[in-house]
């Protein structure tokens, strides 16, 4: 419903839906199927914005790779983890309905300097609190605490 909302306001634009089960069959719609990783991360750095539905999401990887990519998010609102990743990043617009969904996808499309400032915000965001080097050592100073205390 929300793309064809967006449609219906902007005739030209694709919806790249990726994975192993897509089954959306409409005009403007490339359903890709599985991608090696290389064609992801070029689609990821491609995009106006990458959208994250997940409504039971306990961090949302998605996420953290478009913003690893310098790109925006559009996220569901309604699941709080995803509503508070995107305030503290600062690198998404929410939404709560398809009527909002689309609305922020025009908001980004027709405004391509807030797409890169949101895109850079989430970028400095996983900069700053998801490398993998700072992941691998905190990991490695629990593992060394718990044994320890053992």
């Amino acid at each position: 419903d929300a793309y064809r909302r967006l449609r219906a306001k902007l005739r030209d634009v694709t919806l790249v839906v990726t994975g192993a089960r897509v089954g959306i069959v409409e005009p403007g719609v490339l359903a890709t199927g599985r991608l090696d990783s290389g064609t992801w991360a070029d689609c990821l750095s491609a995009a106006t914005a990458v959208v994250v539905p997940g409504g039971l999401e306990s961090l949302s990887l998605l996420a953290l790779e478009a913003w690893a990519s310098g790109r925006p998010c559009l996220v569901n609102g309604l699941s709080p983890v995803l509503a508070g990743q995107a305030q503290r990043s600062g690198g998404a617009l929410l939404f709560d309905s398809a009527k909002s969904l689309a609305g922020a996808a025009i908001t980004l499309i027709e405004d391509p300097g807030l797409a890169d400032r949101l895109g850079s915000e989430g970028f400095r965001y996983v900069e700053a609190n998801h490398r993998w080097d700072e992941i691998i050592a905190g990991l490695t100073g629990l593992i060394a605490a718990a044994r320890a205390r053992t």
